[in-house]
């Protein structure tokens, strides 16, 4: 039974072309406020640049596209402003736009908010479907000495059994693809996990160097300062 107040990692979903999320989003933010409301979440913490709406096959397999590539369009204030609106405080609010995939959401939040908080146990929300490969990719990039919860949610998009058969076919090989990419790294090696994201990972080994933020390597100026949680 949950009882204690813990700090809670939102992961994001998709959003409608009127920049609303969609319903996947909208019943882990729902997950998030109830948890919050109930004293047993704070802060709220999550880390989002892009967003997803359509899918295309690319490579042969499907993936997600961004549905606002051009447009100025923060998918952390839209959901910072939910958040605020619902009379979530602001301090215990914390975020950043550094996530490009569930991958950069764990790493980018470990290392600017749980690992300067000194935080090794902590929620996670995000939907069933999506909970097994999330946790997977925790446990590699912090290792096993941290202690997660998961709070699965199910939303009504999931009720379609063709979608979903298709979304669980599709997490299946996206897991299959982050063991393929990370697996000569030990579990909570940052330093190599960061090696191998940013030479080998679809989304990040093609950055421009200036945007590439890592936390390991000298020879990159961080601008990134660590979030602190407020009492």
């Amino acid at each position: 039974m949950t009882t204690k107040k813990l700090p809670t990692i939102l992961h994001l979903g998709p959003f409608h072309k009127d920049k609303t999320p969609m319903d996947t989003t909208n019943s882990r933010i729902d997950k998030a406020l109830e948890l919050y409301f109930k004293n047993l979440s704070a802060p709220l913490i999550f880390s989002a640049k892009t967003t997803y709406y359509g899918i295309t096959k690319k490579n042969g397999w499907e993936e997600m596209i961004d549905l606002f590539p051009k447009e100025t369009f923060s998918p952390e204030k839209k959901i910072k402003s939910i958040l605020l609106k619902k009379g979530v405080k602001s301090k215990d609010i914390l975020s950043n736009n550094l996530g490009l995939d569930t991958v950069g959401e764990i790493y980018f939040i470990a290392e600017t908010i749980l690992k300067p908080n000194n935080i090794k146990k902590f929620r996670v929300i995000t939907s069933d479907f999506h909970m097994a490969r999330c946790l997977e990719m925790y446990y590699k990039i912090l290792g096993k000495d941290y202690k997660i919860i998961p709070e699965s949610t199910f939303s009504k998009m999931d009720t379609s059994n063709t979608l979903r058969t298709k979304v669980k076919k599709r997490e299946a090989e996206s897991l299959a693809r982050f063991k393929q990419t990370f697996k000569n790294v030990k579990d909570g090696d940052a330093k190599h996990f960061e090696n191998v994201l940013y030479s080998k990972h679809r989304r990040y080994a093609h950055l421009p160097e200036k945007d590439k933020i890592k936390f390991y390597d000298k020879k990159y100026t961080n601008k990134i300062k660590p979030e602190t949680i407020l009492s």
